[in-house]
């Protein structure tokens, strides 16, 4: 055996080892991967769909809320294997952006349609409700075209998807609000005021839709809520 070993040798395989790829990824000579720019962005896109993931529901939720706007499957909305009918962007968030109803109007006013999903303070009622109208906070409005009957609110369980709440106009409503202390009103059915999450102002009376989503007309608060502009998908 030759036991004698060239220098030469040993710094070629130095060389070598400092630079094996591997998928891509360089790999010094620690054996630790660098993660170069196409990691980097895949991180980066990663955070940005995180961000904009619910933390009230679940994925699975958007599919059946997307088919309860076209009325699909009404009677029994469960999934299936089409694709969603739509996208849903972010707004707002209360743990994020507060809480406020001002907030709320700052940020949602005249997106178009929308998805509003909360969780109940203490509970683990998730209510939500989507607004075929944009949100408006102006007394100067053409009241006409504001009513809608199209909207309607939800209330979601969330360990059984096939057994939602859903109530739908019994007539044309209005979706819009008089000043900045009023946030989001479904008529009287669900209605958040002032802050959400501090003060305890918020409610569900039945009066316009044909099903309450709520079994108590208690005043509440909210731990969580988001808003979702709605977009058609135009891969549908």
């Amino acid at each position: 055996m030759n036991s004698n070993v060239n220098n030469n040798d040993v710094i070629v395989e130095a060389e070598e080892n400092d630079k094996i790829v591997d998928r891509g990824v360089e790999v010094n000579n620690n054996n630790k991967p660098n993660v170069g720019a196409d990691n980097k962005e895949q991180s980066e896109e990663a955070n940005i769909e995180d961000e904009n993931s619910s933390k009230v529901i679940e994925k699975r939720h958007f599919l059946d809320i997307s088919k309860w706007i076209d009325k699909i499957d009404e009677n029994y909305p469960k999934q299936d294997k089409s694709t969603n009918l739509y996208r849903f962007e972010l707004l707002i968030r209360g743990s994020r952006d507060g809480f406020d109803a001002s907030k709320f109007h700052e940020k949602c006013d005249g997106e178009g349609e929308t998805l509003v999903i909360l969780k109940v303070k203490g509970t683990d009622e998730i209510l939500g409700g989507y607004n075929h109208l944009s949100w408006n906070r102006k007394k100067k409005i053409n009241v006409i075209n504001q009513k809608t009957n199209k909207s309607f609110i939800f209330a979601l369980d969330k360990n059984n998807i096939n057994d939602p709440k859903i109530g739908r106009p019994t007539k044309s409503i209005l979706s819009f609000n008089l000043s900045k202390k009023h946030g989001l009103h479904f008529a009287r059915d669900l209605c958040l005021n002032k802050n959400f999450s501090e003060e305890c102002k918020n409610f569900c009376k039945p009066l316009v839709y044909d099903q309450p989503i709520r079994d108590s007309i208690d005043y509440f608060s909210v731990e969580e809520y988001e808003v979702y502009k709605v977009i058609p998908n135009d891969s549908n």
